[in-house]
Protein backbone atom coordinates (compact mmCIF):
# COMPACT_ATOMS: atom_id res chain seq x y z
CA UNK A 1 0.00 0.00 0.00
CA UNK A 2 1.29 3.41 -1.28
CA UNK A 3 -0.36 6.80 0.62
CA UNK A 4 -0.03 10.17 -0.96
CA UNK A 5 -0.58 12.70 1.52
CA UNK A 6 -0.05 16.58 0.37
CA UNK A 7 -0.61 20.04 1.55
CA UNK A 8 -3.53 21.13 -1.53
CA UNK A 9 -4.33 18.49 -4.26
CA UNK A 10 -0.44 17.60 -4.96
CA UNK A 11 -1.52 13.79 -4.01
CA UNK A 12 -4.41 13.93 -5.94
CA UNK A 13 -2.76 14.78 -8.78
CA UNK A 14 0.69 12.52 -8.76
CA UNK A 15 -2.15 9.79 -8.08
CA UNK A 16 -3.60 10.73 -11.30
CA UNK A 17 -0.92 10.80 -13.55
CA UNK A 18 0.59 8.10 -11.88
CA UNK A 19 -2.54 6.10 -13.29
CA UNK A 20 -2.81 7.81 -16.48
CA UNK A 21 0.68 6.65 -17.00
CA UNK A 22 0.50 2.61 -15.36
CA UNK A 23 -3.53 2.11 -15.59
CA UNK A 24 -5.40 1.84 -12.17
CA UNK A 25 -3.46 1.31 -8.91
CA UNK A 26 -5.91 -0.60 -6.31
CA UNK A 27 -3.53 0.29 -3.87
CA UNK A 28 -2.18 3.76 -4.66
CA UNK A 29 -4.37 6.03 -1.98
CA UNK A 30 -4.43 10.20 -1.75
CA UNK A 31 -4.90 12.41 0.83
CA UNK A 32 -4.87 16.18 0.42
CA UNK A 33 -5.06 18.58 3.49
CA UNK A 34 -6.00 21.98 3.36
CA UNK A 35 -9.22 21.54 0.55
CA UNK A 36 -13.09 21.56 0.85
CA UNK A 37 -12.72 22.01 5.12
CA UNK A 38 -10.54 19.69 5.65
CA UNK A 39 -7.13 20.82 7.81
CA UNK A 40 -5.86 17.13 9.36
CA UNK A 41 -5.54 14.30 7.31
CA UNK A 42 -4.06 12.16 10.33
CA UNK A 43 -7.37 10.37 11.04
CA UNK A 44 -8.01 9.73 7.35
CA UNK A 45 -5.08 7.87 6.80
CA UNK A 46 -5.06 6.26 9.98
CA UNK A 47 -8.54 4.80 9.23
CA UNK A 48 -7.03 3.18 6.21
CA UNK A 49 -3.71 1.73 7.58
CA UNK A 50 -5.50 0.79 10.79
CA UNK A 51 -5.62 -3.30 10.50
CA UNK A 52 -3.17 -3.36 7.47
CA UNK A 53 -0.84 -6.90 8.39
CA UNK A 54 -0.19 -8.26 5.72
CA UNK A 55 1.72 -6.08 3.21
CA UNK A 56 3.67 -3.01 3.37
CA UNK A 57 2.89 0.37 4.04
CA UNK A 58 4.59 3.70 2.51
CA UNK A 59 3.53 7.05 3.25
CA UNK A 60 5.01 9.75 1.12
CA UNK A 61 4.79 13.49 1.67
CA UNK A 62 5.74 16.50 0.03
CA UNK A 63 8.23 18.48 1.92
CA UNK A 64 9.79 17.87 5.38
CA UNK A 65 8.73 19.48 8.06
CA UNK A 66 5.80 20.42 6.64
CA UNK A 67 2.44 20.39 8.70
CA UNK A 68 1.29 16.90 6.86
CA UNK A 69 4.89 15.37 7.03
CA UNK A 70 4.39 15.99 10.76
CA UNK A 71 1.10 14.56 11.39
CA UNK A 72 2.38 11.76 9.58
CA UNK A 73 5.57 11.44 11.79
CA UNK A 74 3.00 11.14 14.74
CA UNK A 75 1.47 7.95 13.31
CA UNK A 76 4.67 6.31 13.16
CA UNK A 77 4.59 6.07 17.05
CA UNK A 78 1.31 3.70 16.44
CA UNK A 79 1.92 2.14 13.08
CA UNK A 80 6.16 1.43 13.90
CA UNK A 81 6.22 -0.77 10.41
CA UNK A 82 5.09 1.95 8.23
CA UNK A 83 7.69 3.46 5.86
CA UNK A 84 7.70 7.25 5.65
CA UNK A 85 9.44 9.30 2.80
CA UNK A 86 9.19 12.84 2.23
CA UNK A 87 10.09 14.72 -1.08
CA UNK A 88 7.55 12.97 -3.06
CA UNK A 89 8.00 12.96 -7.07
CA UNK A 90 6.64 10.98 -10.12
CA UNK A 91 9.62 8.79 -10.56
CA UNK A 92 9.78 8.02 -6.76
CA UNK A 93 6.50 7.02 -7.20
CA UNK A 94 6.62 4.36 -10.20
CA UNK A 95 9.40 2.88 -8.85
CA UNK A 96 7.87 2.19 -5.70
CA UNK A 97 4.76 0.69 -7.61
CA UNK A 98 7.37 -2.16 -8.98
CA UNK A 99 9.26 -3.02 -6.13
CA UNK A 100 8.56 -6.42 -4.51
CA UNK A 101 7.14 -6.53 -1.11
CA UNK A 102 10.26 -7.71 0.63
CA UNK A 103 12.97 -5.06 -1.73
CA UNK A 104 14.60 -2.38 0.19
CA UNK A 105 12.97 0.82 -0.71
CA UNK A 106 16.48 2.63 -0.71
CA UNK A 107 16.82 2.05 -4.09
CA UNK A 108 13.04 3.50 -4.94
CA UNK A 109 14.28 6.78 -3.02
CA UNK A 110 17.89 6.84 -5.00
CA UNK A 111 15.96 6.82 -8.31
CA UNK A 112 13.70 9.44 -7.06
CA UNK A 113 17.05 11.32 -5.93
CA UNK A 114 18.34 11.16 -9.17
CA UNK A 115 15.43 12.29 -11.60
CA UNK A 116 16.57 15.70 -10.12
CA UNK A 117 18.39 17.16 -13.05
CA UNK A 118 18.91 19.91 -14.70
CA UNK A 119 18.95 19.79 -18.29
CA UNK A 120 20.55 23.22 -18.84
CA UNK A 121 23.42 21.74 -17.16
CA UNK A 122 23.14 18.22 -18.50
CA UNK A 123 23.18 20.75 -22.25
CA UNK A 124 26.08 22.40 -21.15
CA UNK A 125 28.26 19.46 -19.74
CA UNK A 126 27.03 17.48 -22.71
CA UNK A 127 28.75 20.21 -25.54
CA UNK A 128 25.29 19.54 -27.24
CA UNK A 129 23.91 21.94 -30.00
CA UNK A 130 19.67 22.74 -30.37
CA UNK A 131 19.99 20.63 -33.47
CA UNK A 132 21.48 17.67 -31.35
CA UNK A 133 18.44 17.47 -28.62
Amino acid sequence: MIILASHGKLSEGMKHTVEMITGSQPNLFAFSAYCNGIESIKDSVKEKIKGVTDERIIILTDILGGSVNTEMTELLLDFPKVQLITGMNLPLILTLLTLSEEADITDAINEGKNSLISINQLIEDSNLEDDDL
